[in-house]
């Protein structure tokens, strides 16, 4: 009985460790192109902790995000007002945009390249 236990918990101390979060991250990002009614001409920041991304210095989105995909290459991000981004892990290429639920029209779309702050 101990010897299960001990299996057991053992087992469960892995298995979470396994999931462990990763740091957080901040990228500092450039406009490199742009397609919205409002113009983004400033640099940008996204940080990412756990499954939050905050997105800052971007006046045609939301600020605030969830992580839906993370893996060597890409962090992928969504919020529930159709907006969203993907950014390469390994290049810093970023892009954001955002959707017209009615239209299924792109009405934001902003290209960039992002450099991880250390």
């Amino acid at each position: 009985m101990k010897l299960r236990l001990s299996v057991a918990t053992i087992i469960l101390f892995c298995s979470g460790w396994a999931f462990a979060e990763d740091a957080p991250v901040t990228y500092q990002c450039e406009v490199s192109a742009q397609q919205s009614d409002s113009s983004q001409s400033g640099p940008f920041s996204i940080e990412i902790s756990g499954a939050a991304v905050k997105l800052s210095n971007v006046s045609a989105l939301d600020g605030h995000f969830s992580l839906i995909r993370k893996n060597d290459a890409y962090y992928v991000f969504k919020n529930k007002k159709n907006q969203g981004g993907n950014l390469n892990r390994s290049t810093g290429a970023v892009e954001l945009y955002a959707v017209n639920a009615a239209s299924h029209e792109m009405t934001v779309s902003i290209n960039g390249a992002c450099v991880e702050q250390k």
